[in-house]
């Protein structure tokens, strides 16, 4: 009988419990009320949106209705939220916790083009258990990075990483995309910089920020404001990139976009990767470009039309592969298509198809996913179209290891943010619906 139990435990290993998904609504003033981008992509930093500080609180951005943006936390995992802070006149915010100083950094995308690229930090108070009971901005103002101030410039995708292996404060790099299609000539730039962090003013200063290890000269005007940066890509296409960004194990920087096509206001060309090798201080030059997939595969692509847009984090496996979920127009038959790449350290490229709507996609081909570390297992979410339920895959590599897994469908969803390790033994989903009023709820599936 116990080799029989041994058995099945470990055919059970590595999976989720189907019975187990349990979702409250967050129940704050700006969860109750979000507005239609209520929770950002999942691809401008190393875990996505969710944050995890030191003593385990969970913190993430929401937008409300009104487009403020507001910190949401929670000290008792997931079981209550709170909020701190009401920012306006921003889009969007990629979020990284900086573990050393337990602080916060944001990469901000602003309204207007003139406000541009907006780095702060904040600070966060506690009480006596390290519970979290608010949040502060510090210093007087926000870094301006890039802002139009010439051309008619585009800013979107804001990407942050927080390094923790470069000096005493650690490193931040913020990446984002730029496009000028006024004075300096049409042209996208991904743009990036870094500072390696002294946790004084001289932090939130744009002109001490620098370049990665290779210097480069605007080709589209409208220069950023740091001492230098680097392009880690330069083009001219009909729109303007959307990127990811993260580090491998190895210390290399991964940086996955789309090009920047459009055709007829629908996004097309080929979402991209691109890497540059760590030398213990610096980057080298980035590699030429590697193709992921063709945002129209083949047939005529009448589906969501800004699928360029909706890349997932990048994540790492332990035999150093590292996948990132996209959005492709498969073919007529199939529609709109959730798709994860996996890309070997020897950069060879496998697209797994996940899901395909049948058709043109009603809503939004989203998803996200993240590797679980205890397990050894890929896990991908995505909506489906009939009814905007949120769902997930599990995969070893590029092969399913478990069937089709429903997460919530107690509403429609949009983009179904997920993350391993937040939770003992558990899959973190954090999700807005589409109703009106938006909610936002947060949610957990065991693995056996």
């Amino acid at each position: 009988m116990t080799k029989l139990l041994t058995i099945l435990s470990a055919g059970l290993a590595g999976e989720l419990d189907t019975a187990s998904a349990a979702f409250v609504p967050q129940n704050t003033a700006s969860t109750n009320a979000m507005g239609p981008d209520g929770y950002n992509w999942t691809q401008g930093g190393m875990r996505g949106p969710i944050a995890v500080d030191a003593y385990g609180k969970i913190i993430a951005i929401a937008e409300d209705a009104g487009g403020n943006h507001t910190f949401v936390y929670s000290n008792d995992s997931g079981a209550t939220w709170a909020e701190s802070l009401s920012l306006g006149f921003l889009t969007r915010g990629a979020l990284a916790y900086n573990a050393t100083d337990d602080t916060l950094l944001v990469l901000w995308a602003a309204q207007a083009m003139t406000d541009g690229i907006l780095f702060r930090r904040y600070t966060i108070s506690r009480d006596g258990t390290h519970a979290i009971t608010g949040m502060a901005a510090a210093g007087a103002g926000y870094t301006v990075l890039d802002a139009e101030t010439t051309g008619t410039m585009d800013y979107q995708h804001p990407c942050i990483l927080w390094l923790s292996d470069t000096g005493a404060h650690g490193t931040v790099i913020c990446a984002w995309c730029s496009r000028n299609t006024g004075t300096g000539g049409t042209g996208n730039e991904i743009r990036a910089v870094m500072r390696t962090l002294t946790n004084t003013a001289a932090d939130l200063l744009a002109a001490n920020w620098t370049h990665l290890g290779v210097a480069s000269a605007t080709t589209i005007g409208n220069a950023p404001g740091s001492a230098s940066y680097t392009a880690l890509l330069a083009n001219v296409t009909t729109g303007i990139p959307h990127a990811a960004l993260t580090r491998l194990a190895n210390g290399d920087l991964f940086l996955a976009y789309h090009d920047g096509t459009t055709t007829a206001g629908t996004m097309a060309g080929n979402c991209v990767f691109r890497r540059a090798a760590w030398n213990g201080s610096v980057w080298s030059a980035l590699t030429s470009p590697t193709t992921l997939g063709a945002v129209k595969r083949s047939g005529t692509d009448t589906g969501y039309a800004n699928k360029g847009d909706l890349l997932s984090k990048i994540v790492q496996d332990g035999a150093g592969n590292a996948y990132i979920g996209l959005a492709t127009w498969k073919g007529n038959a199939s529609g709109d298509t959730w798709s994860i790449a996996q890309i070997t350290p020897a950069d060879v490229v496998t697209l797994t198809d996940v899901y395909s709507a049948s058709g043109a996609h009603s809503y939004a081909p989203t998803g996200d996913l993240d590797y679980d570390t205890a397990s050894g297992r890929l896990v991908t979410s995505y909506i489906k179209t009939t009814t905007q339920a949120a769902y997930a895959q599990l995969y070893s590599g590029t092969t399913r290891t478990q069937d089709e897994l429903l997460l919530f469908d107690g509403a429609p969803v949009d983009i179904p943010l997920i993350r391993t390790c937040v939770l003992t033994n558990k899959l973190a989903v954090l999700l807005r619906d589409t109703n009106t009023p938006h909610l936002g709820w947060w949610g957990s599936v065991t693995w056996r």
